[in-house]
Formats: structure tokens, C-alpha cells, sequence
């Protein structure tokens, strides 16, 4: 065989250099090169090896194209289908940088770096093997079996397997995505500090600190809002089941429907399309001339049927409106209130009552009223102790701004309404009238202003000396069935 002087005098050096690289302290162990070269940098001689580089250092092998090592021992470089492993990591870069004096590894661009069962993608990662630290401070990914994470900066331990990320972050997993500005993690447990958005198909969230546990559960605190459907949701605190897909909201608990419906408590529970809101409850319709606040033990919001109901003890008020009843519910997409169970309606000091008393919404202020059966108004009489009382089959109203416009009583509605006698005030003047409708108008004050009977109408007049008969029996002669005295419940402050 024919070997040239050159390649003789090649192979020789190249024995020769990698015996003196094994020798040295942390030795530098050439397995395996096509080609030997020594080249002069900025005044530092360098050993180029190329062509299926094998080199091992410490507990790393390294392979690549090409790589250098200066004349110090004390840097080596690679580029060129660079790859190096061991124990702790397996990576692929275009180019390393080996630093031993640091006891770093620096990749540049389109480098891959696989360890603890996530892999990197960045440009440029430093790892820190003495320490067994990695970290990249321009830009990368992080990949995992469920989740994927972008950020500006990245710091990582490979044997605590503590992650800190910063700037710009970007998490997805399967049920949303997570974008925040600082952000650690550890032991499952993903902590994040800053102005934070969580969203997915379904709801969009924001909060300024929070963790996700095992990716089954998220805690958000300090501002949390939640865009959902046509709501949006606040509170202090946040916690998601998301596996479940149950939500649990604290303190200071706040809903605003797209109708300028406000929905308030200490607690809110979501499951199925149910909200539970619970501990200080209450409502505000919210118009341009009055807002109307309705309190209750409970409240449910059905998102699916965009309903309400709220549960004992609900009490209504506003500036000349009041009432009560132990349920209210909210329908037709919140246009229509029902009061439902002993409802009570005070208009000023008109009361008004029925079996159920139905309000109408339009544009967020109350349009009109319904009464479907026994509905009873009693009016007190300015210059008496008697009330004045209609009573009839349904009731049909019509409401304006803070006041009402009109009330209809339909079929066999009865009215007694008294006056007084100048000559003898023991003498009670009563009114008593029959008709198939009473229609009365009111006045801005919601003060009787005037009445209308028609169909069928029956009236008559009698004198009652009070003085003269049981109570029992001027109660029988003064009240219309159904008469009933209720008190204006008030808000607790």
C-alpha cells in the first residue's frame, strides 16, 4: 500500500495530540476524526479536527462536523451537525461552545436539548454542568407530554427540576392557554406573578397571581375577571377544577350580564351550567333614572336558559319601589321577574299583592306588571284609618320610569274605597263598587289620581257609625276579602 509522507506525518500528530489530551487534567479523549489541522486565531493556536468528530470530555460525548480545541485546553468548539450527551441531557445544536473554566456549554441556534422528559428548543441555551443548571435568556420552548411553554427567558435545575420563566410567556395545554409575566415551576405545581390571561373557547380570565396543580387545578387570586358568554365574572380569588369543570369564586364576588344586570355575594359555585352564588346577595338592575337592588339567602343563574332565581328572604328596593317574597326568578333572558311565594309590591305606599306578581323588563328599566290571579291593591286613605281597596280576577299595569302609569283589574274586581263625614267623625262613608274592570290612573307621586269602572258596573254607598258596631264587625264591613297588612321590608346595610 502506498501512504504518503503527509498522511504518515498527519496520523502521527494526531496520536500524538490525542495521548497528550488524555494525559491532561480533565482530559479531552479524540475517539475519532477524518481529518487533523491546527490553525492560528487572534494569535491562540488552535487543533481543528473535521469530518466525524468524535470527542469525549468529562461524561460527555460529543459529535460533530467540526470542532476546535485552543492550545489553553480550555475552550472547544463545534458547529456543524453538532451533537453531545450524557446522563443528564441529549442535545443537538448547529454550534457549541465549551467553556471549561466557567463549566459551561453554550448551544447556538437550532439547538434541541432533551433532559427530565421535556425537550428545548431554543437558539441559544447555556448549561452550567458543574451546577447542572440550564438556561436561555432569547427566546424558546419548552415541550412536555402535556403542556407546551414559550417565554423570553428560561432557568432550569435539572436535579430539583425547578423551572423559572419570564417575559412573555405563553403556556398551552389541552384546556387553555396561559400567558403571564413571571412564572415557576416545580413538583407539579406551576406558580405565576403578574398581569395574567387564561383563556380558552369557553371563558377568557385575568388575574394578577396564581398556580396550576398538576394541570387539574387552578388557584387565582389578587383581581381575578372572568369573560364568559355574555357575563363577565369578578371576584378576589379563583378556584378551577378542570377536570371537572366546576369554578369556585370568593370574596367580593361580582356578575355582569350583558343587560346591565349586576349580581353580587360572597361565594359563587359553577357546575353545569349553574352558578351558585351564596352569603350577601344581591342584584342591581341598573337604568338611566333608578337602580332597583333585590337581596336574597341565595341566588341561581342557569346559563344555559340565561335564568335567575333567588332564593328566602329576597326583599326589594329602589328609590319609590319596594317589596318581598321568598322567590324570584328571572326568565326570557332576564326581561321577565317573577315573585313567586306571599309577593308583595310597594309603590310609595300603595301595596300591591298577588298568588304571583310578574314584572316586564324593557330596555333594563320595569316596562309593565301582570298579575295573573287574586291580585289586591290597599292604598291608605290621607285623612282616615281605613284603606282604600281594589281587588279582582288578573291585574294588567303599565309602569314609567320610577312610577306607575296604570293598573287593570280584570273581572269581578270589587273596590271599597271611604270618605269622611264632616257632621260626625264616627261616621264612616263607604264605597263599595262591582264592575268587570277597574282601570286606575296614577300620578308621577304613584298616587292614586283617578278611576275608571266599566262592564257591569254596581255601586252603592253607605254610613258605618264605628262607635256603634263590634271591630269584628266593622272589620267584615271595611275589608274586601284577601285584605292583608304587610311591612316595607328594608335592605341591611
Amino acid at each position: 500500500m502506498d501512504i504518503s509522507i503527509q498522511a504518515i506525518y498527519k496520523h502521527i500528530i494526531f496520536l500524538f495530540f490525542t495521548s497528550q489530551y488524555i494525559f491532561c487534567q480533565n482530559p479531552i479523549n479524540v475517539v475519532q476524526s477524518n481529518q487533523l489541522d491546527q490553525i492560528i486565531v487572534n494569535d491562540t493556536t488552535w487543533q481543528k479536527f473535521a469530518g466525524n468528530v468524535i470527542i469525549e470530555h468529562l461524561d460527555f460525548k460529543i459529535k460533530s462536523d467540526t470542532i476546535i480545541i485552543d492550545e489553553f485546553k480550555t475552550l472547544i468548539k463545534g458547529w456543524g451537525n453538532t451533537e453531545i450527551t450524557n446522563d443528564s441531557i441529549s442535545c443537538k445544536s448547529d454550534s457549541i461552545n465549551i467553556k471549561k473554566l466557567q463549566d459551561h456549554i453554550v448551544f447556538y441556534n437550532n439547538t434541541i436539548l432533551k433532559t427530565n422528559g421535556m425537550t428545548i428548543y431554543s437558539n441559544q441555551i447555556t448549561y452550567d454542568y458543574k451546577n447542572k443548571k440550564l438556561n436561555y435568556y432569547s427566546g424558546g420552548t419548552i415541550k412536555s407530554k402535556n403542556q407546551n411553554i414559550e417565554s423570553q427567558v428560561f432557568l432550569y435545575n435539572i436535579e430539583s427540576k425547578e423551572s423559572s420563566f419570564s417575559k412573555n410567556i405563553n403556556l398551552k395545554t389541552q384546556d387553555f392557554v396561559i400567558q403571564t409575566d413571571t412564572m415557576h415551576e416545580y413538583n407539579d405545581t406551576i406558580t405565576f406573578i403578574g398581569m395574567t390571561n387564561i383563556k380558552n373557547s369557553e371563558l377568557d380570565i385575568y388575574c394578577n397571581k396564581g398556580l396550576l396543580k398538576k394541570s387539574n387545578t387552578l388557584i387565582l387570586d389578587n383581581g381575578v375577571k372572568v369573560h364568559v358568554k355574555n357575563e363577565i365574572i369578578q371576584a378576589k380569588k379563583l378556584i378551577r377544577d378542570i377536570k371537572k369543570d366546576t369554578n369556585h369564586f370568593t370574596e367580593d364576588v361580582k356578575i355582569i350580564t350583558e343587560d346591565s344586570t349586576h349580581v353580587f355575594g360572597n361565594e359563587l359555585t359553577q357546575l353545569d351550567d349553574v352558578s351558585t352564588i351564596t352569603k350577601n346577595c344581591k342584584i342591581k338592575l341598573l337604568n338611566n333614572t333608578d337602580s332597583i337592588i333585590v337581596t336574597g339567602d341565595s341566588i341561581l343563574i342557569n346559563n344555559q336558559d340565561n335564568t335567575i332565581q333567588i332564593n328566602s328572604n329576597v326583599i326589594i328596593n329602589g328609590q319609590d319601589l319596594h317589596g318581598s317574597c321568598e322567590i324570584m326568578t328571572f326568565e326570557s333572558n332576564y326581561t321577565e321577574i317573577n315573585m313567586l311565594t306571599r309577593p308583595v309590591l310597594f309603590f310609595n305606599q300603595t301595596q300591591l299583592t298577588g298568588e304571583i306578581i310578574t314584572l316586564f323588563k324593557q330596555n333594563n328599566q320595569l316596562d309593565s306588571i301582570y298579575i295573573p290571579k287574586n291580585p289586591f291593591i290597599r292604598s291608605p286613605n290621607d285623612s282616615l284609618s281605613y284603606d282604600n281597596q281594589i281587588k279582582g280576577n288578573f291585574l294588567e299595569g303599565k309602569l314609567k320610569e320610577k312610577s306607575i302609569d296604570f293598573l287593570e283589574f280584570n273581572g269581578n274586581s270589587k273596590m271599597k274605597y271611604f270618605d269622611k263625614n264632616i257632621e260626625n267623625k264616627s261616621v264612616l262613608g263607604i264605597n263599595n263598587i262591582e264592575a268587570g274592570k277597574i282601570k286606575i290612573l296614577f300620578d308621577n307621586s304613584n298616587n292614586i289620581k283617578s278611576m275608571l269602572c266599566v262592564n257591569q258596573v254596581e255601586s252603592n254607598h253607605i254610613e258605618l257609625d264605628t262607635t256603634k258596631n263590634t271591630m269584628q264587625k266593622v272589620k267584615e264591613i271595611t275589608e274586601l276579602d284577601g285584605y292583608q297588612i304587610y311591612s316595607i321590608k328594608v335592605l341591611k346595610n
